[in-house]
């Protein structure tokens, strides 16, 4: 309950933002942050710390991408004051407004971002 589950959007270089020019070739990040002073760790049925990655844009229409987990159950540690995150490569998105979904593979969690390309 002490963690804080998120999401962004990056550009080539790895900055994370709102707004990206046409072409640009995005990244989206789940990222799971713990403002506490102790670690925190958590487990997850399978190997995966994301479940699911889908894009929705201003019109309704999503793009999902399927997760692949091996069927291990996995122990995920959050330092003290860090983060820990999981990255999927995207691509280009055509000029928009759009909805970064993350959905976490722990607890029912989820986190949403919006962008847009111009």
């Amino acid at each position: 309950a002490d963690l804080v589950w998120g999401s962004e959007v990056r550009d080539g270089a790895g900055v994370a933002g709102t707004r990206f020019a046409k072409g640009t070739s995005l990244t989206m990040a789940a990222v799971i942050s713990n403002p506490c002073t102790t670690d925190v760790t958590f487990t997850t049925p399978d190997s995966c710390l994301v479940q699911s990655w889908e894009v929705v844009d201003a019109s309704g229409m999503g793009q999902g991408v399927a997760v692949a987990c091996a069927a291990v159950v996995t122990s995920w540690t959050v330092p003290a004051g860090g983060t820990l995150e999981d990255t999927m490569a995207w691509g280009r998105e055509p000029v928009n407004s759009y909805v970064l979904k993350v959905g976490y593979n722990y607890g029912g969690y989820s986190s949403s971002t919006n962008f847009s390309v111009f």
